[in-house]
């Protein structure tokens, strides 16, 4: 009752859950789809469910937002840098840059290493490509970011770097709300 798609339920909300490339439920392939190819499978599964929606006018494609925490937060990260299609997001702990996140991310380089198939001064230009804190010019979307200080799965800095590059620019209202000691 208290997580926030069913607080957003309550006031009139359509919540759409995908489970995208990735993530489980469809075997180890599936789950190993992505490697290589971070965002690309993802974004089209969650788009291809919000057409449908539109298609069958369950939502109104002038109102969409999308808001997400962890990988959620990177995949909604993803959709207002690579989509204008978004009109608000909600942003909890997610990567913007996947270059500092090599170095700073407590579960090691295993992620790192898998998704973008080796490091980033191996790999400069895939790391840049992927990283949407060097696409993040013509984002106008308004944004809400969310951060725990202790977060060491996504490193509380990339809030920080997310929110700095928003604010800098000065096309995306933003503002980055801290949970000191969480």
């Amino acid at each position: 009752w208290a997580s926030y798609p069913n607080l957003l339920a309550q006031r009139g909300a359509f919540c759409l859950f995908v489970n995208y490339h990735g993530s489980g439920e469809y075997g180890q392939a599936f789950v190993e789809s992505i490697k290589g190819r971070y965002y690309e499978l993802e974004m089209q599964d969650i788009l291809s469910g919000v057409d449908k929606l539109i298609a069958e006018g369950k939502v109104d494609p002038d109102k969409l937002g999308t808001i997400g925490w962890s990988n959620g937060g990177i995949l909604s990260i993803a959709l207002t840098t690579w989509t204008n299609r978004f009109k608000a997001a909600g942003v909890g702990a997610a990567d913007a840059n996947w270059t500092s996140d090599y170095g700073n991310c407590a579960f090691g380089v295993w992620f790192d290493n898998y998704y973008f198939t080796g490091a980033p001064w191996e790999k400069v230009q895939h790391y840049i490509e992927k990283s949407p804190l060097f696409h993040l010019k013509d984002v106008n979307t308004p944004t809400i970011i969310f951060h725990g200080t202790e977060d060491t799965s996504v490193p509380y800095e990339q809030g920080w770097e997310y929110y700095r590059a928003l604010q800098q620019i000065g096309k995306a209202p933003v503002r980055f709300l801290v949970f000191p000691g969480e």
